[in-house]
């Protein structure tokens, strides 16, 4: 499954090697928001910044984030969706998203509200009130960022406690919303049936989606 999966990829940017700007607008997208944030964290780190303002912060990080790529993984979809049916379709048609803004922007209010009461919750627990400042960790990498946050002076009993409930919890998160792009770009669904029928496909393929 990994490797026909592998296969797939490979052989779509071959084919079709335009698509790599989509990669290169992502990597853009991170590079200017890692920027803009960045005083902002050093606050709180150095105690100048409070945490509500970081949670805050942490919530319109994550929206601008994910509404950014979001648009540009749905048009890649719909590009990619469109040739292998034999239909030419240019970078500038697929990223006209019109029909498609308002459920995009409808779920990344969900997936933002909910990644980010993961991020404060876990952060908090594992840190308390300066935890927010390691969210730096998640403006490039999302969820997985965490994992790079210091795990050195934690409870034991309350850095395992909190590792059982949110660990799964991440993981079954990514995992639901992982197909949300071409969903949108091939059924274009509401922006609240997005995550379900995402996650519906990828527990009949799950192999393949996390190859």
């Amino acid at each position: 499954m990994f490797e026909r999966a592998g296969r797939a990829t490979i052989r779509g940017f071959l084919q079709w090697p335009d698509l790599f700007v989509f990669g290169l607008l992502a990597f853009g997208l991170t590079l200017i928001l890692d920027t803009l944030v960045a005083p902002i964290w050093n606050g709180l780190i150095s105690g100048d910044t409070s945490p509500v303002v970081g949670a805050l912060i942490i919530f319109a990080q994550q929206f601008v984030l994910t509404f950014a790529s979001f648009v540009i993984a749905v048009a890649a979809a719909r590009i990619a969706l469109a040739r292998m049916v034999g239909r030419q379709m240019s970078i500038v048609e697929g990223l006209s998203l019109t029909p498609l803004l308002r459920p995009i922007a409808t779920y990344t209010a969900i997936y933002t509200a909910i990644t980010s009461a993961m991020i404060i919750g876990y952060l908090v627990l594992m840190y308390g009130a300066t935890g927010l400042s390691f969210a730096s960790l998640t403006t490039t990498s999302g969820l997985t960022g965490l994992t790079q946050a210091p795990t050195v002076n934690l409870n034991p009993s309350v850095a395992c406690l909190t590792l059982l409930v949110f660990v799964p919890a991440f993981i079954a998160w990514m995992l639901a919303n992982l197909l949300v792009a071409p969903v949108l770009a091939a059924e274009q669904p509401g922006g609240t049936a997005a995550i379900p029928r995402s996650w519906h496909l990828v527990r009949h393929s799950v192999q393949v989606v996390v190859g």
